[in-house]
């Protein structure tokens, strides 16, 4: 039965599923040229649906491929590469945990913000918020350079945390600022980063974490003294003065690694546990629970080294862009 023979009377025809043609497209981006689905294009993005209704000019022939019209794009080849992919390609760009190329995170939270597909664009925050979370009990993945569980496979994490700062930034993700200052703050020095170098940065950025470095590395200046008072001075255990040499030797390598700048990594109870003596056992668990004590307080302080709103303001930010009530990731 063709259109012109079925009786269309008392249907409905569905918002935003009901196109008149479904032309392919050819976007091209740098030298690489994509042919896509026009009304699916359209139908995920509300600007492409706008680009695409507006009358084209006849073409010549350098402007199309095959018949097709060709828009062209000033996005770089790969993401919209992997943002094309996500869209048209149901696998390609799961919700976490997903794995998925940190790169490619990235390429889809530009252009899905930028081209207006919203659920690929809250999909890749969500990526993102397993590496920069605003919960202090999550941030664990921070004080690891490879961490082999993690959905999202970080070679240098002050590169990615430059490259993080940059996106987050253009569009809007302020929440993330303070775990991506941090990372960068805490690891550019182990990997050898030079910020005061960093093209990517502006001075302000520089400023803000070269500044917080020094602050960093004063708040842990006092996190470890409780050393110096071990073993418990009635100890009697032989294996204890080995353990707490042990515990020195840790702290001393995280100084001499310039991981000393990390305020809020595990304390010594967690790399270890302690057991032989029950008085040198109840010093550390003190020790850890003022610890942690101190790490909470840093915790609330972090945004405000780094000139952004606190804690409550920012997941609050968080929660209007992520739509929490929506199911969707």
């Amino acid at each position: 039965m063709s259109t012109s023979e079925y009786d269309l009377a008392g249907t409905r025809q569905a918002e935003g599923l009901w196109f008149s043609k479904d032309p392919l497209v050819v976007l091209r981006a740098e030298d690489t040229v994509f042919r896509v689905s026009g009304g699916i294009l359209s139908a995920r993005s509300t600007v492409f649906r706008d680009m695409l209704a507006l009358p084209q000019p006849s073409p010549s022939v350098e402007d199309t491929i095959d018949g097709c019209t060709v828009v062209r794009l000033p996005d770089s080849a790969t993401e919209v590469e992997s943002f094309l992919r996500a869209i048209f390609d149901s696998n390609f760009f799961m919700p976490p945990p997903a794995l998925v190329d940190f790169d490619v995170v990235i390429g889809v939270l530009r252009l899905a913000h930028k081209y207006d597909v919203e659920y690929l664009f809250r999909r890749a925050l969500s990526h993102l918020d397993h590496l920069y979370p605003i919960h202090l009990d999550k941030c664990s993945r921070v004080h690891q350079q490879f961490d082999p569980d993690d959905h999202i496979p970080i070679a240098d994490r002050t590169v990615s945390a430059i490259v993080a700062l940059r996106a987050a930034s253009q569009v809007g993700a302020t929440w993330m600022l303070p775990m991506i200052y941090y990372t960068i703050t805490c690891w550019s020095d182990f990997e050898r980063v030079d910020l005061r170098a960093a093209t990517n940065m502006s001075s302000d950025e520089k400023f803000l974490c070269l500044a917080a470095q020094t602050k960093f590395v004063r708040e842990n200046l006092t996190s470890y003294q409780f050393l110096g008072e071990l073993p418990h001075r009635d100890c009697t255990t032989i294996k204890c003065p080995g353990k707490i040499a042990y515990y020195r030797h840790v702290v001393e390598h995280w100084s001499s690694h310039c991981l000393d700048a990390n305020p809020l990594r595990p304390s010594l109870i967690y790399l270890q546990h302690h057991d032989d003596c029950e008085l040198c056992r109840k010093l550390l668990v003190a020790a850890d629970d003022d610890l942690a004590i101190k790490q909470r307080k840093f915790w609330e302080q972090l945004p405000d080294m780094f000139a952004l709103p606190g804690w409550d303001e920012l997941r609050e930010m968080r929660g209007t862009v992520m739509e929490e009530a929506s199911v969707e990731s």
